[in-house]
């Protein structure tokens, strides 16, 4: 009987040690997938002007104060679109669909959202303040 509770206890001891364990690394990788601070960022390798687009730079205030780098293609027909890059990325994965966009006489805008690119922000809530941004 004696053995039956050390047994239990020692069981119970390494499924806690375990269980603290796999707590700690998925804490880690859960951080990798949220915090994205300037630093850790790869630079914008391309821009309009490398397809030959005129644009502007333009700086933009979230409601909630945080700036956005983003570029801005003037409209030829009066309409413009808004071009989102993706988790991770930033303004200058959105240049291929920019450029059939303003080959339509169409304007675009192309935000790096926060913790993206170059503007601010260091945590990605995948779209709860994203929305902020847009």
């Amino acid at each position: 009987m004696r053995w039956l509770k050390l047994g239990g206890f020692g069981i119970g001891t390494l499924l806690t040690i375990a269980f603290g364990g796999i707590s700690v690394v998925a804490s880690k990788q859960a951080e990798q997938l949220v915090y994205h601070p300037p630093a850790e960022r790869s630079p914008l390798e391309e821009s309009p002007a490398d397809y030959d687009i005129d644009y502007k730079d333009v700086a933009l205030t979230t409601s909630d104060g945080f700036n956005l780098a983003a570029w801005y293609i003037p409209s030829q027909n009066g309409a413009a679109v808004i071009a989102q890059h993706g988790y991770l990325s930033d303004r200058s994965g959105m240049l291929l669909e920019a450029g059939m966009l303003v080959r339509h006489g169409y304007g675009v805008i192309m935000v790096d959202l926060r913790a993206h690119g170059n503007s601010d922000g260091k945590l990605i809530t995948f779209g709860k303040k994203e929305v902020l941004d847009v």
